[in-house]
């Protein structure tokens, strides 16, 4: 199946967020964390509100170059970086809400 992307806004504060279905076990949240979209290939999980934006993918303008072995060790070094943050961030989140 192909890769779902939607743009979304919360009702209430009004942020504009882009879920995408290849973020597996990724919940999407607003910043005042009332809205929240789980996207993923066969389903799509709401909580709150969402309004669904119109969306349109943008192709790149800029031509992908190959990287060096090194180049791509430190792209992913710098990707697991910032994967860690995130997760560590929303841990609290997640065992709060696994709790309910």
């Amino acid at each position: 199946m192909k890769n779902l992307i939607i743009k979304w806004k919360c009702d209430i504060c009004n942020d504009i967020v882009i879920s995408d279905s290849n973020e597996r076990h990724k919940i999407n949240w607003c910043k005042c964390k009332k809205t929240a979209v789980d996207l993923e290939k066969y389903y799509r999980r709401e909580i709150g509100n969402p309004i669904i934006l119109p969306f349109k993918k943008e192709k790149s303008k800029v031509k992908g170059k190959k990287l060096t072995q090194k180049e791509t060790k430190e792209a992913f070094a710098e990707m697991k970086k910032i994967a860690d943050e995130i997760i560590k961030k929303e841990m609290p989140l997640l065992k709060k809400l696994a709790k309910h």
